[in-house]
């Protein structure tokens, strides 16, 4: 049977890391992810034709982004969206934090966030280039405009919530263990491995 208490501990100090590293998160004054999400859409806006120079990309009173895709067209960005692509970075690191042992946690949270924040890169693209073709339908092909819709709802609304626990059971072998192992009662970083190797499979 799994060690139920040990399950129960990274729950309870999950939940707790997570509401504080959430507070910190949002705290920030500028936060660097906002700039570099702005950079990364401003940036390749220009290359397009009718995009006058200056900044494409302005934050309305609402909190929403407005993307300035042709002179007088433009696409709002919902801040709910942005929001939800930034969560998989301070819900990585609550897991990886809540989780039993503390060896090599900087080195996991360094790989894992490296991870997170590429993932995330391309969450924002999927995200604009959906919005773009739900404002504009600049996509003509039904199956491609679908197939866009479908990746619109998987970088808003699933990878968010899904990949920092991916990430973290791929990285964190203490996690793992305490996911997939039958005895829970010691972290894989502090187990002796001439005794896991007795332990059948």
């Amino acid at each position: 049977m799994p060690n139920v208490s040990a399950q129960i501990r990274f729950l309870l100090r999950g939940w707790v890391l997570l509401i504080f590293i959430l507070g910190l998160w949002w705290m920030t004054p500028l936060h660097p992810l906002w700039v570099l999400f702005r950079i990364l859409i401003d940036v390749p806006a220009h290359w397009f034709p009718g995009v006058p120079t200056g900044s494409a990309v302005r934050v309305l009173p609402d909190g929403d982004w407005s993307l300035l895709v042709r002179r007088t067209a433009e696409v709002r960005l919902p801040a709910s969206g942005l929001v939800a692509i930034s969560l998989g970075m301070p819900i990585f690191c609550a897991v990886v934090l809540a989780a039993p042992g503390r060896l090599q946690r900087w080195r996991v949270l360094i790989r894992g966030l490296s991870v997170l924040t590429l993932l995330a890169v391309a969450q924002l693209y999927i995200f604009v280039a959906g919005a773009v073709n739900m404002s504009m339908h600049v996509i003509a092909n039904p199956i491609v405009a679908r197939s866009l819709g479908y990746g619109y709802y998987l970088a808003v609304f699933m990878m968010p919530f899904t990949a920092p626990f991916v990430v973290a059971l791929w990285l964190d072998r203490d996690f793992r263990a305490l996911v997939f192992k039958r005895d829970l009662t010691v972290p894989a970083s502090y187990a002796d491995p001439r005794k896991s190797e007795a332990i059948p499979k």
